[in-house]
């Protein structure tokens, strides 16, 4: 086990300090919109920490909602097309609105 993950810091506040690294979360959001054509697993990671860095960020927002939906679109699992198309919508509405349902 990852030691920084036994009693880690919140995810909000990890990803607030990514973003500050990274120059910003419009830069988060460049970098999860160039990965998601080459690394979509990656891609994921980055808009969520965007997201997570600033929730009322329009950006962000979209750009968590487009990573997550394009990551449904091509799981072959149907598992896990429905944990990136319908349990994302219930832990960030606010950045999920408008996504279309799984295939």
């Amino acid at each position: 086990m990852n030691p920084s993950h036994l009693l880690p810091s919140s995810q909000d506040a990890q990803a607030a300090e990514v973003a500050r690294l990274a120059g910003g979360v419009a830069t988060l959001v460049g970098r999860a919109r160039t990965l998601a054509g080459t690394d979509l697993r990656l891609a994921c990671h980055v808009a969520e920490w965007a997201f997570l860095a600033d929730r009322s960020d329009k950006a962000a927002q979209a750009c968590y909602r487009e990573v997550l939906e394009a990551r449904a679109q091509v799981e072959p699992s149907l598992m896990a097309q429905a944990q990136f198309s319908m349990n994302r919508r219930r832990q960030y509405p606010q950045a999920l609105n408008g996504v279309a349902s799984m295939r």
